[in-house]
């Protein structure tokens, strides 16, 4: 029954057409015994031919969506449900103009008795041929709203691909910063560092892409004090002071920066943990201790990461490639001089024409933190 809903058109419509027999036998023998009709299976009213978009809309396209959410590799599952889709909504959208029927022989002699009879089949022919424009007219107002529920279909999959995959690829930051929470001392991380972090490293995703330039990074009271992998690029950061929270696109590069603050409850104003720069730290920051909870920030654990890899499923497939056939916009907050700077900038785009006023719009988050606005229009 659901199978056949993400195969080519043409099996699915064979199927369709399998299902809608079986129905109306399902109907003809529960006639036949006088039984009430299921639905769907009295063939003189419309079958499940007729009503494919409902089904697509309430039953095919949420459990697609949410599957193919999950195990990402089963996409292109998706991408042939959406096909389908779109087909029925076209059939729903079509309008058929019946064609005249030819005259009989009492036509003929209704039109002796009476010449100006003509002018009655003439005004109907008029009215017929209105109609088939209305119908037209109709019929492309139709496509248009079909069109536009599929793009905000397609919209939220990616939307919904793309939140799972920054989910998973913050597990890494994430274990990091446990990891701190439970041994904080700055002198044992610090001598730790080389042991943890290959281990949660080898879980970013696209790690192994040396040229794209991810990166795990402790910062102890804000500081840059460790990255790895060790490279040159990643030298040349070592000792900035960022206080920055949240997520954001550096400056000139495809780079997530996610930044995981380090929480330490039940401790004193004064606690450093060892921290050389430590001891100033509420001075920069007096909202970095609450007095009332007792918790301090001891630092941020950060992850930068390579979107194209983000993008990318498990197959190496785009996620953007679920919005094939529309114009879309991805743009995400970039970094600027000073976090009240900050802008958002493009980061893929289909085209570079101004997108058009009915267009959708998208937030995706990471750490319940807007990292991503897509957009898209027809």
């Amino acid at each position: 029954d659901l199978g056949h809903l993400a195969a080519p058109l043409p099996v699915h419509l064979a199927w369709v057409s399998r299902l809608e027999a079986e129905f109306f036998a399902q109907g003809d023998a529960e006639r036949a015994q006088g039984l009430t009709i299921s639905p769907l299976c009295d063939r003189t009213k419309q079958g499940i031919t007729k009503s494919q978009v409902g089904f697509f809309d309430f039953v095919a396209l949420p459990l697609f969506t949410n599957f193919t959410a999950r195990f990402t590799a089963a996409k292109p599952l998706l991408r042939g449900v959406m096909a389908n889709y779109l087909h029925w909504q076209a059939q729903a959208a079509a309008v058929a103009v019946a064609e005249p029927q030819a005259p009989t022989g009492a036509t003929a002699t209704a039109v002796r008795a009476g010449p100006y009879i003509l002018a009655i089949p003439l005004l109907l022919f008029a009215l017929m041929v209105a109609l088939g424009i209305w119908a037209t007219i109709a019929g492309a107002a139709g496509d248009a709203a079909a069109a536009r529920v599929a793009a905000n279909s397609q919209l939220n999959v990616v939307c919904a691909s793309l939140e799972l995959t920054f989910a998973q690829s913050v597990v890494p930051v994430r274990s990091l910063a446990n990891l701190v929470q439970q041994v904080p001392d700055y002198d044992t991380v610090i001598k730790m560092w080389s042991t943890w972090v290959p281990t949660f490293y080898s879980w970013v995703r696209g790690n192994e892409l040396a040229d794209r330039g991810s990166s795990l990074t402790l910062m102890p009271a804000g500081r840059v004090t460790a990255v790895y992998p060790p490279s040159a690029a990643n030298n040349t950061v070592m000792g900035l002071d960022i206080l920055l929270p949240g997520p954001f696109i550096a400056s000139g590069t495809k780079l997530l920066a996610v930044t995981v603050p380090i929480m330490m409850r039940n401790v004193n104003a004064n606690e450093t943990w060892g921290i050389p720069w430590g001891g100033d730290l509420l001075d920069k920051c007096p909202e970095c201790y609450n007095n009332a909870t007792r918790t301090k920030w001891w630092g941020f654990a950060a992850l930068s990461l390579s979107l194209d890899s983000a993008l990318e499923d498990s197959a190496g497939t785009k996620l953007v490639s679920l919005l094939d056939g529309l114009h879309y916009r991805l743009s995400a907050p970039t970094l600027a001089s000073a976090a009240e700077d900050r802008a958002y900038s493009t980061l893929y785009e289909s085209t570079d024409k101004p997108m058009a006023s009915d267009s959708l719009c998208r937030d995706v988050l990471v750490l319940e933190d807007k990292v991503m606005i897509v957009i898209v229009w027809l």
